[in-house]
Formats: structure tokens, C-alpha cells, sequence
């Protein structure tokens, strides 16, 4: 995903990106995902697009797809690294948060 790497030359990562699917009979499919926080991570990108894939109808067949990060903004360094938390800080974040009450 080239949009991925360019952002990630900037420092920024993808809040929105647009899959145009241009027909063969001139009609032009659409979609669209959208994440709360910048994000770099092609495989979860790749996922989102793959998830809304199934509602288009490709007619009589597609010619071209265009990809388009219609929004992007710059990382938080502090995300970055939030992927690399040790399994045990996070099972101790549980219990901590287990003893308030609901």
C-alpha cells in the first residue's frame, strides 16, 4: 500500500481512506473507512477494506481501483509503541481496574 508508506515518510498516518472501483460500464463503486486515530498498519487497513468489499456490486466486471487517503494526520509518537505493551502490564491494568466498583 503505497498511501501507507509515503504517510509514514511524513509521519503521519490514514484517519480515512476511499476505494474507488471504476466498471466497465463507466459506473463507479465506492468505499469508504474511517478510523478514530491515525493509523499505519497496512494488514489492519487491508482488513477494514476487505470487511465492506462484499457490498460491491462489480457489474459486469472492474477496470481499475483507485485508492485514496482522503484524510491523514500526523501520529502520535506515544501510538507508535502502544503495540508493544507486555502481556503482563496489560493483565495488571485488568486486575487494578477490576477492584472499582460498577
Amino acid at each position: 500500500m503505497a498511501t501507507a508508506r509515503i504517510d509514514q515518510q511524513r509521519g503521519q498516518g490514514v484517519r480515512r481512506l476511499d476505494l474507488l472501483l471504476h466498471r466497465v460500464d463507466s459506473r463507479i463503486e465506492a468505499i469508504r473507512v474511517a478510523t478514530a486515530m491515525p493509523v499505519r498498519d497496512v494488514k489492519r487497513l487491508t482488513r477494514l477494506l476487505c470487511e465492506k468489499i462484499e457490498t460491491i456490486d462489480p457489474g459486469f466486471g472492474i477496470e481499475r481501483m483507485v485508492l485514496i487517503a482522503s484524510l491523514a494526520e500526523p501520529m502520535d509518537q506515544r501510538q507508535t509503541v502502544s503495540s508493544l505493551i507486555a502481556e503482563e502490564e496489560v493483565e495488571g491494568s485488568k486486575n487494578r481496574l477490576s477492584r472499582f466498583p460498577r
